[in-house]
């Protein structure tokens, strides 16, 4: 698990891109700075420090961003001007799992979030994650990628999965039982 954290702190440049606005993304990063990218130049702002440690982050209905805290396992919402948080509810997973990514469907209007085993043998779980009070719903469990770290929806309503390894993968995900299909290899550089 520890390996999982570290790994997760490198990655924790989690980017989080406001779909209405495209100019700007977010990003929390290890020193808990919350920041703004200008998408026009790669310009870094930061806004304020952010207490919760997010596995996952991103903006649901109204343009407001929600973030995960794999610490704690609490839904926050979060405010982009000024990194205050408000938290919403608890997200408890298994106890042997970690809040590794949220992606929100705006066809559909469904928040998602994957909790991990970590890099062991294990598996990864997908849920519905309700906005208003941080119930979660399980969706499917797996085991083809155990250390799914980063999810996403595309415009056309398709879920995709990083699974964080030695050999990193990304992966289709079926959001109606949590199955995959690989995708193909990440290329390191």
């Amino acid at each position: 698990m520890k390996k999982l954290s570290t790994l997760l702190i490198f990655i924790l440049a989690i980017i989080t891109i406001n779909s209405k606005a495209q100019e700007s993304a977010f990003t929390v990063d290890a020193f808990s700075d919350f920041s703004t990218i200008d998408l026009s130049n790669a310009s870094q702002t930061v806004v304020g420090t952010i207490t919760p440690v997010f596995g996952g982050m991103d903006f649901g209905p109204d343009n407001v961003l929600y973030g995960l805290d794999y610490n704690t396992n609490q839904l926050y919402e979060v405010d982009t001007s000024d990194a205050t948080t408000t938290l919403i509810g608890s997200s408890v997973p298994p106890s042997t799992h970690i809040w590794t990514g949220m992606a929100y469907d705006p066809a559909t209007g469904i928040m998602y979030a994957n909790a991990a085993y970590g890099t062991a043998t294990g598996s990864s779980n997908l849920y519905t994650i309700d906005l208003t009070d941080g119930s979660i719903t399980l969706i499917g469990s797996q085991s083809t990628a155990t250390a799914i770290g980063c999810i996403a929806i595309d415009d056309n309503g398709q879920m995709y999965g990083l699974q964080l390894s030695a050999a990193a993968k990304i992966y289709l995900i079926d959001k109606t039982d949590n199955t995959l299909t690989l995708l193909g290899d990440v290329l390191a550089f």
